[in-house]
């Protein structure tokens, strides 16, 4: 359902283990392909329609960072929590994220998008007047990011919204 880089990679990365070429999984920012070093040393691109009239011989190593197959299969998670992110769905955001996480506890991208997915989740909990859940899980981000920008700016903006809303109810105590 869902073809892009990361799956086309998955998938060839199989077919050529199958192979026993040796397949090596590479990520730059925003992209995933195979490298190979059999029969010569190629990176494939997957995705490229003129990938095999482009590619000519050995290559250079590939920008970027090596991935284990483990850390090939969190992509698909990762790419789901950017989704659900742009959506607005935290929860299923998060939890994608997490698991990417689980699977390559690395990735740097992958680690500022759940920190932006909880930290927009707790400024939805706050509109929602739900403060102590949106500090919670500000605390929780904290706990990956002590220095995360956003959430400490946010953890402030809940707080005041919090004394706010109570002191408009007049529960001044």
């Amino acid at each position: 359902g869902r073809y892009n880089c990361v799956t086309a990679s998955i998938l060839y990365w199989i077919f050529a283990d199958s192979l026993e070429l040796a397949p090596r999984g590479w990520h730059s920012p925003g992209h995933v392909r195979i490298k190979l070093n059999e029969p010569a040393a190629q990176e494939v691109d997957t995705t490229c329609r003129a990938w095999f009239s482009q590619a000519n011989g050995p290559q250079s190593a590939p920008a970027g960072r090596e991935l284990s197959p483990v850390a090939l299969v969190a992509k698909p998670y990762s790419n789901q929590g950017v989704q659900a992110l742009e959506r607005s769905d935290f929860i299923t955001a998060s939890r994608a994220l997490e698991r990417s996480l689980q699977l390559d506890p690395i990735d740097s991208a992958s680690q500022r998008n759940l920190l932006a997915a909880m930290n927009n989740g707790a400024l939805a909990l706050c509109q929602q007047q739900r403060f102590a859940a949106a500090l919670e899980l500000l605390a929780s981000a904290r706990q990956i990011d002590p220095q995360y920008g956003p959430v400490l700016a946010n953890e402030w903006h809940i707080r005041q919204r919090w004394v706010v809303t109570l002191c408009e109810a007049k529960r001044f105590a």
